[in-house]
């Protein structure tokens, strides 16, 4: 099992004439550090979004560049940095049909009921108003998206307000695990959030399965079979191992006496 870690390190702002900017990440291996990643987009891509203001460029680069990186981690094919070379991963093709759903809000709290959408982490004194949720109103609420949201950040609570024939749910009370203490701004637990220098995401990869070939006993056999005729024909004696498991046939003696020849 291999366990990575990402942690936030800076933001960086447009430079040159098609970059809009891009964030730095830490990446840890088992605890270890062992490369960095530059995540930066196009001015084109940019302009294809309509990504005008800093705040959707840099959700944009989380919601879509973020998944990325795990993407190469997982396929073990990520190139590495040496301290000054930073590897890049660059958003340059905009496929709005295929990212949208990329770009809207992913939250676990949010389940289904038989009688529609609530929220797991509603806290409200008024029972019948407690729990319920909608996409857009979720989509409102300042709980960071679960894609995004730093992992010490534990205990949310939600609140919701009924105005104007509207639910709108607001974030209570969580905790930092951490700093251990109570936090009021858990929107800010985000990649470079204010004051929020404790980010971080860990995940784990399953080592690939092993495969054991069906046949993995027969060709045990027969290379058992080969060792006992290339000994009997160096040193004239019987091997101690059992004698032709298999090759008491004769097309697997004469099978194996050819390879011997070869």
């Amino acid at each position: 099992m291999k366990v990575y870690e990402i942690q936030f390190v800076e933001w960086h702002t447009g430079s040159g004439y098609d970059s809009s900017g891009g964030c730095i990440f830490q990446l840890l291996k088992d605890k270890e550090p062992f490369s960095r990643v530059f995540i930066r987009m196009t001015r084109t891509l940019a302009s294809c979004w309509k990504l005008e203001e800093e705040k959707t460029i840099r959700d944009y680069l989380l919601h879509i560049g973020l998944p990325k990186v795990k993407v190469y981690l997982e396929s073990d094919s990520f190139p590495l940095g040496d301290g000054q070379n930073i590897p890049e991963i660059i958003l340059h093709s905009g496929n709005q049909p295929a990212e949208r759903p990329f770009l809207e809000k992913q939250c676990k709290f949010r389940i289904k009921s038989p009688t529609g959408e609530i929220c797991q982490i509603a806290f409200e004194p008024d029972r019948e108003t407690l729990d319920i949720t909608s996409r857009e109103t979720c989509n409102q609420c300042p709980l960071p998206d679960d894609r995004i949201r730093c992992e010490y950040l534990s205990h949310m609570q939600t609140t919701i307000q009924h105005a104007l024939g509207q639910y709108k749910r607001f974030l209570g009370r969580a905790i930092c695990g951490y700093s251990g203490t109570l936090i009021h701004d858990a929107e800010q637990c985000i990649p470079g959030g204010k004051n929020k220098n404790c980010w971080r995401q860990t995940f784990e990869i399953s080592e690939p399965e092993i495969k054991i070939p069906s046949d993995l006993s027969a060709r045990v056999t027969d290379e058992i079979d080969f060792l006992n005729i290339l000994f009997e024909r160096k040193y004239g004696i019987r091997p101690l191992v059992p004698k032709y498991t298999r090759s008491i046939w004769s097309y697997w003696r004469l099978r194996h006496k050819r390879r011997i020849h070869a």
